[in-house]
């Protein structure tokens, strides 16, 4: 696992691990419109839908594409309470 080096309030430095990462790219059908991006966990082992289901409340996609009106964002949240259906469009790289 990698390392960064930080500086805390005491001005003090310490080591810390740079949690690995896995990045899903989806496509969201919401009760309004579908949206295609890139989802990000720090749980690499993890299974997609494991990850959402621990989620608590909203779902953060980045480099977002609204695909009803074709509308980017740099990143939107979703509440899952709007969420109809997920699909993994690309597996990520190492799975």
């Amino acid at each position: 696992m990698e390392k960064i080096r930080i500086t805390n309030k005491s001005g003090s430095q310490e080591e810390m691990d740079i949690p690995k990462s896995r990045v899903y790219n989806i496509k969201v059908r919401t009760t309004n419109a579908y949206y295609r991006g890139d989802f990000y966990s720090i749980y690499p082992d993890r299974r997609l839908s494991d990850i959402i289901n621990m989620l608590e409340q909203f779902v953060t996609l980045k480099d977002v594409e609204n695909i009803n009106s074709g509308e980017k964002f740099p990143f939107i949240l979703i509440n899952k309470n709007f969420i109809e259906s997920i699909e993994l469009l690309k597996e990520p790289e190492g799975s």
